[in-house]
């Protein structure tokens, strides 16, 4: 997706949205950064609308990717809870 060759088909978008998702959800916001600069003010239902409300979902993983520094990111909301 971040290859120089890449092309942006119809559906990059969902693509690019899916890599953000998965690198915000396992903390990595570094590479999630990379996917949401690239996604500028594009955004797309899927995979979003799996968080809940997809806009709200969206916004919350972008800016925690963006944000200069994010150590309690994810969201406690998607946290895994400790084991006994």
């Amino acid at each position: 997706m971040l290859h120089p060759e890449f092309r942006r088909d119809p559906g990059w978008v969902t693509v690019a949205g899916c890599f953000a998702a998965l690198f915000s959800l396992i903390g990595d916001t570094a590479r999630a950064a990379a996917h949401f600069r690239a996604l500028g003010n594009l955004a797309s239902k899927l995979p979003w609308s799996y968080l809940g409300d997809p806009a709200e979902a969206y916004v919350r993983h972008r800016d925690a990717a963006l944000a200069p520094a994010s150590p309690t990111f994810p969201p406690a909301a998607h946290r895994a809870e400790p084991r006994p």
